[in-house]
């Protein structure tokens, strides 16, 4: 028996197959790690789907012309998407 409760092994499980998933792109099959270069096919695949877990957990940002993936909490981008809205003149103010 783990004394670990039962949602830190749920935590723990999701972040063992999010780790398994972006490593997939450059994993070499019988090899340990993974051999990704930059930027190379593999090193945008995981750029990628880090990005799309990203935004299917609500979380804004982008990936700029280097390829480095960005995130910002809720509240963040709430805070972007008001100041583009003024920028744009769409503001109640």
């Amino acid at each position: 028996m783990s004394c670990m409760p039962d949602a830190h092994r749920r935590k723990a499980a999701r972040l063992r197959a999010d780790l398994d998933a972006v490593n997939e792109p450059g994993a070499v099959e019988g090899l340990p790690g993974v051999n990704r270069r930059r930027p190379s096919d593999a090193d945008m695949a995981a750029r990628r789907w880090l990005a799309a877990r990203r935004e299917a957990a609500g979380l804004a940002g982008g990936m700029d012309a280097a390829g480095d993936v960005r995130a910002a909490g809720r509240r963040a981008a709430a805070a972007a998407a008001r100041a583009r809205a003024r920028c744009a003149g769409l503001d109640d103010g």
